[in-house]
């Protein structure tokens, strides 16, 4: 060993090699001695050979293989290892990769020198040791990972071991790059926005390509073809361009139209000023090809992140190329064909940067022209996270791509991941977004919650739960205030389209010259002041349900398209020229009657057939009126809770003069008389003297004398009757003195009505029977 000057630490020969590891062996391949390791990843490396105790086993030598002819021939050797421990248990690194190179050098016939090179994947895996690492070969298969990263597989999967060479998609979902292009697909090309041109250089401005002065060696100069830039030998040629966007606020598209017969193509930086020993992309990025490996890279901080194969190799005319960045993505573009893209989340925010061009050493270009077009980006990208989910157990990783290595052999590219496990935190997430999700269903439960339990109510509850989970086209009719809104949302909530929106058009206060705009939306320019296209309500209602209230204010050409629309299911912009497919659920209401309308040609007779496939007649509330405890109660608790009251019911006379009251506004003026009565008690139950009804309304004073003999039940109408029954709880003999008739009388004239006196004895507030 003092003989060998490789050896020698004082000699320089040695310090330059002191990134390597440095074995002696014998011809068999034995190691004799190895060098200090003065690097983390040389230790280790370091531990496994003397582990090994010969080379031939990490390095797949066969016994018969010849060391010192492989010498002879300056041989390269890769070494493999299905498990390389580059830390102590319990996080080992498993791969099938080439972990280290061996390049054998004669010393004399019984000794050979082995100088042992990490590859590039030891020193990036040591440094990002804590979470999950994974590195993917070109074909997007397993190719290396540590433990925690196969934590989550080891209940699946037995050993490490069967991970290798897995595809991705088995292991995660969804997969980087599936990630990766579902953001790309969200990036407009710059053909398809409106850029601005904010600088440009062509052959007919042959005095302003003399800003164009090359940097770092390398001439241009104008010829009739164009602009023929030629690199130095040695280093790159770079053009900086007069423009210096906020790569953080701004969009940038740089369009190179190359004349044919260039023998490279240029690239371009996003970077800053070069310094000594530094170059222009070293503070930021640089995007171009690599046409001597005919690949597209790009690169951040001075390390490869992404990589493609080019599909084009040489110009045989002229074409455009276009590099583009757009908000944290990166494009390029063979006149309008995408041919690279990847999305950096963990982008580097520089502000004001450089653009530059750049040639590779050796190469020649012939430009036509350069133009650089800028817009802002837009601020209401989001930009998201990358999220995975790993095995079956429900663990989460955020995923960090990392640099790229470009390894020898047969394994090409290799594109490395960094992963931080968020399991808990998503647990913590998703047990959140249920609650919410519960709370807000509760919620949007009790919006839509037809209330009641009588006859009435229950017949209609059991319509809508039977036409819900169709797709018919419903019509409910009824007097103003009996709840057709409250009804359609509860149909909504239980039909297949409960996860949509609902859309409510009250169509009375449409303005009739803007109506079907708003409807059906229109294009741009379709009519004087149409400067946008407008998304229609039908549109805005996709997988949801549109509600149609006080459909009778419809115009006849709005009838018309709606008309259209249940006859196909599609709509027709204003001005548009393609049918709009739509999959919505489409409830009508109105207060007015429909058929009355149709048979005065104030309604399309057509449409209310396509419209009333299930109709549904809401009773106006004083024919529902053993549904009003259930109302009042509801109604006190939602208003106690909103005003902040402790209101804990009704007493009983209020009750009286609550069952003696009309209701002529329904069920919307109960709520607004039992609101006021909850803000203004100062009791803890709601009193007479609470309730401000209409005086002229109630049926607090019995009939007059004049009309005791002139009305008899056959005379009555239903709704009086029922009132009269409620009020005096069924007496019989209290009713007839009211009206002047005999007890005989009344018996026949309510079996003529259809009304039971006995039930109303049996519970006067809760009366389920008494209509038929």
């Amino acid at each position: 060993m003092d003989n060998n000057i490789i050896f020698t630490k004082n000699n320089p020969a040695y310090r330059a090699l002191n990134h390597h590891l440095i074995l002696l062996l014998d011809v068999d391949g034995n190691v004799i001695e190895d060098s200090d390791a003065n690097f983390e990843h040389l230790y280790f490396i370091a531990t496994q050979i003397r582990k090994a105790g010969n080379i031939r086993k990490m390095f797949r030598i066969d016994a018969s293989t010849d060391l010192a002819k492989l010498a002879a021939e300056k041989s390269v050797l890769y070494g493999y290892s299905d498990t390389f421990d580059i830390r102590e248990q319990p996080n080992p690194f498993y791969t099938n990769l080439p972990v280290v190179t061996l390049k054998l050098i004669p010393q004399d016939n019984k000794r050979l020198h082995g100088v042992v090179t990490p590859s590039g994947i030891l020193p990036k895996t040591i440094e990002m040791s804590s979470g999950g690492i994974l590195y993917l070969d070109n074909s997007q298969k397993v190719a290396g990972f540590n433990h925690t990263f196969f934590s989550p597989f080891s209940d699946r999967y037995k050993t490490p071991g069967h991970l290798l060479g897995l595809p991705v998609s088995e292991l995660l979902s969804p997969t980087p790059q599936a990630l990766q292009e579902e953001i790309l697909s969200k990036t407009a090309p710059p053909f398809k926005l409106k850029m601005t041109t904010v600088c440009e250089f062509d052959t007919n401005n042959i005095s302003a390509v003399r800003e164009l002065k090359p940097c770092g060696g390398g001439t241009i100069t104008c010829t009739a073809d164009g602009f023929e830039w030629v690199a130095g030998n040695d280093e790159s040629s770079y053009l900086v361009l007069p423009f210096r966007p906020d790569i953080n606020t701004t969009d940038v598209a740089i369009h190179l139209n190359l004349k044919q017969e260039s023998t490279d193509l240029p690239g371009v930086v996003f970077g800053d000023e070069a310094g000594p020993m530094l170059d222009y992309d070293f503070f930021g990025y640089r995007l171009g090809p690599d046409i001597k490996n005919k690949r597209m890279l790009l690169k951040k901080c001075g390390f490869v992140i992404a990589g493609c194969p080019l599909p084009i190799t040489a110009f045989p005319a002229t074409q455009q190329l276009t590099y583009f960045k757009s908000r944290d993505s990166f494009l390029v573009y063979k006149k309008e064909q995408r041919i690279f893209g990847f999305h950096d989340h963990d982008f580097l925010n520089r502000g004001t940067t450089l653009l530059t061009l750049f040639l590779r050493p050796g190469g020649r270009c012939v430009l036509k022209s350069i133009a650089v077009s800028v817009r802002p980006s837009d601020a209401s990208v989001k930009n998201e996270q990358f999220m995975v989910k790993a095995g079956e157990g429900g663990h989460f990783f955020l995923i960090n791509p990392f640099m790229s290595f470009h390894l020898n052999g047969q394994n090409g590219e290799l594109s490395g991941y960094h992963l931080t496990e968020v399991t808990d935190l998503q647990t913590r997430l998703n047990s959140a977004e249920q609650r919410y999700r519960y709370l807000a269903s509760r919620y949007e439960r009790s919006k839509s919650q037809f209330i009641g339990s009588g006859k009435a109510a229950s017949i209609l509850k059991e319509k809508a739960e039977r036409i819900a989970v169709t797709k018919v086209s419903v019509l409910l009719q009824g007097e103003t205030g009996t709840g057709k809104e409250i009804l359609a949302r509860h149909i909504h909530s239980r039909s297949p389209y409960a996860k949509g929106p609902f859309i409510k058009v009250d169509c009375s206060v449409l303005p009739k010259t803007l109506m079907e705009s708003q409807l059906f939306g229109h294009e741009k320019g379709a009519f004087t002041g149409a400067y946008h296209s407008h998304t229609g309500l039908f549109e805005q209602a996709e997988q949801g349900t549109l509600f149609l209230d006080e459909v009778g204010n419809l115009t006849h050409e709005t009838q018309t398209k709606l008309l259209q629309f249940l006859q196909d299911f599609s709509i027709m912009r204003i001005g548009g020229t393609k049918p709009i497919q739509l999959d919505i659920r489409l409830i009508a209401a109105s207060n007015a009657n429909l058929s009355d309308m149709v048979s005065k040609g104030l309604f399309r007779e057509d449409l209310y057939y396509r419209m009333a496939v299930v109709p549904i007649h809401l009773p106006p509330l004083r024919q529902r009126l053993d549904d009003l405890p259930e109302l009042c109660r509801e109604f006190i608790q939602e208003f106690s809770k909103s005003h902040h009251r402790n209101i804990v019911g009704i007493t009983a006379d209020g009750y009286k003069k609550l069952y003696a009251y009309s209701w002529p506004g329904n069920v919307r003026e109960l709520r607004n008389v039992l609101e006021r009565a909850v803000i203004f008690t100062s009791n803890g139950q709601i009193g007479t003297t609470d309730l401000d009804l209409k005086a002229d309304q109630t049926l607090n004073t019995p009939l007059s004398t004049d009309n005791r003999k002139k009305k008899t039940p056959f005379e009555l109408s239903r709704e009086e009757a029922l009132m009269l029954l409620v009020r005096y709880r069924g007496v019989i003999r209290d009713i007839a003195d009211a009206i002047g008739v005999s007890r005989r009388t009344v018996y026949y004239g309510f079996k003529k009505l259809g009304i039971n006196p006995n039930e109303v004895r049996k519970n006067p507030r809760k009366s389920n029977t008494i209509i038929v």
